[in-house]
């Protein structure tokens, strides 16, 4: 059963936004956003990419929502919720299990704000009181697979004292609600949370008389959710290495425009597409820079409204990035336990005819996504399939698109022999480097033994309708 929140008087609460009913009108269709995800480590604590800072080495990154201002339309005026990146210090204990670090997260989030998210421009801004006090948490009904991850859902018990209560006012203990359900089940394998004040069930919480007769999830608070969530990077995340942009969004025709810059300069800007354009959808694309030093930047996304072009949605987080090196093999540049990259825009999708031109080589592909976790399990029970493995492979578009390579692009193709288990742990110790020329060959060549492949799936970087790097390379 899902959570109810009602007053004493039996009078509805209606969280601020546009329909009041845990629904977003989006197009003349009222729908409801998938539960946002995070990709998790052996342990079920969020992956974020941590700096090669020595001080930073033994710290932990782990995300809490908190309030801005940003990102509102005509008919969402917000505030909305916002992850916020944290470090907690890694200890013994710290990733034997999710409970050490859900209790840092929650402990961060009492904590509230720093004082220059405060004076940002727009505020970072909390609802939780901050004479709010943990007093416990637990964690049950979770399961895990043999290499730690969660594969089970389960419910977070928090114990809060008397002060999370204090106060009053519908959006005031509605977002501070929102807030700890939010913060909690960026965990992967936590999808609810049961609150205790002082030890006993909140089954009346506040001054407000809210009625909770059940754990509460994210579908309880759906209209604090802004039109664009970025749920990674998180504001205040430090970078190292590719971006990767993702979260989900309710956007017109399933585009909205992202932009990272810093001092003043476009380090990339470009359209990201979600999966549902006619209501709420997932995205996910990697975001490529080169900086020398740590550089303070931006992260903003928005969209341009339908009915005059104004610009809506709109939502910036701070980050800062740090160089990062490609590491290279037999040519090919790799980031472990990820793809061969080069610059551009990340895609994943099955090559389906490559052709060597007058002029140089075109493939068409399929356009794909590649996901896992709790994507990867929502998306296959929607497609009427499984997950297997975590993983899953949902096809964007019924018909491919033509691409020509460049004749300098880095193709990177990973050979049969010596390859072994799970591509040898990531490691890609086959790849090599080949022509494009030469791979439009090899593709072709229907009895060619030489080179490995799991049907052609391929990640690619591509400037516009220009291919600058692929890598063959099926990741189950």
């Amino acid at each position: 059963m899902r959570t109810r929140f009602t007053t004493i008087a039996a009078t509805t609460l209606l969280l601020v936004g546009a329909c009041g009913s845990g629904q977003v009108q989006i197009g003349g269709q009222v729908t409801t956003p998938p539960e946002p995800t995070t990709t998790t480590t052996p342990g079920n604590t969020p992956v974020t990419t941590v700096p090669t800072d020595s001080a930073l080495q033994d710290m932990l990154p782990i995300t809490v929502y908190f309030l801005a201002d940003d990102g509102d339309s005509k008919i969402r005026p917000g505030p909305f919720l916002i992850p916020v990146e944290r470090q907690m210090p890694i200890e013994a204990d710290t990733l034997t299990g999710p409970v050490p670090p859900l209790t840092g997260a929650i402990n961060a989030l009492l904590a509230g704000p720093t004082d220059a998210e405060s004076a940002d421009a727009p505020a970072i801004s909390s609802s939780v009181p901050t004479t709010s006090t943990l007093l416990g948490v637990t964690v049950s009904g979770m399961t895990f697979d043999e290499s730690g991850a969660a594969i089970g859902v389960g419910t977070a018990e928090i114990n809060l004292s008397s002060g999370f209560e204090s106060g009053g006012g519908t959006f005031s203990i509605s977002s501070r609600l929102a807030q700890l359900v939010y913060t909690a089940t960026a965990f992967n394998g936590i999808d609810a949370v049961s609150l205790l004040i002082d030890g006993q069930p909140a089954d009346v919480f506040s001054s407000e008389g809210l009625v909770i007769d059940a754990p509460m999830t994210r579908g309880d608070f759906i209209d604090l959710v802004p039109g664009i969530l970025v749920e990674g990077p998180a504001s205040g995340a430090v970078i190292s290495g590719p971006i990767w942009l993702r979260g989900t969004a309710a956007v017109f025709e399933a585009v909205f425009q992202a932009r990272l810059e810093a001092d003043g300069v476009v380090l990339w800007e470009g359209i990201v597409e979600t999966t549902n354009g006619m209501g709420w959808g997932a995205f996910d694309t990697s975001i490529g820079y080169d900086v020398t030093v740590e550089t303070p930047a931006t992260l903003t996304v928005w969209e341009y409204s339908a009915e005059d072009g104004s610009v809506i949605n709109e939502r910036t987080h701070h980050l800062l990035l740090t160089p990062w090196t490609r590491v290279t093999e037999n040519g090919c540049p790799t980031i472990p336990g990820l793809v061969a990259v080069g610059p551009g825009d990340l895609q994943f999708g099955m090559v389906q005819q490559a052709q060597d031109l007058t002029g140089g080589v075109e493939l068409s592909i399929d356009p794909a996504r590649f996901l896992t976790g709790e994507m990867a399990q929502a998306a296959a029970a929607a497609d009427g399939q499984e997950a297997p493995g975590g993983f899953y492979i949902q096809m964007i578009g019924s018909s491919s698109r033509s691409q020509v390579v460049a004749s300098d692009a880095i193709v990177c193709l990973i050979t049969t022999e010596g390859t072994g288990g799970f591509l040898e742990d990531r490691g890609y110790p086959g790849l090599e480097r080949i022509t494009p020329a030469e791979y439009a060959a090899v593709y072709n060549d229907s009895g060619s033994t030489k080179w490995y492949s799991g049907g052609r799936w391929v990640w690619y970087t591509h400037d516009g309708d220009i291919i600058t790097s692929i890598v063959e390379q099926y990741l189950p």
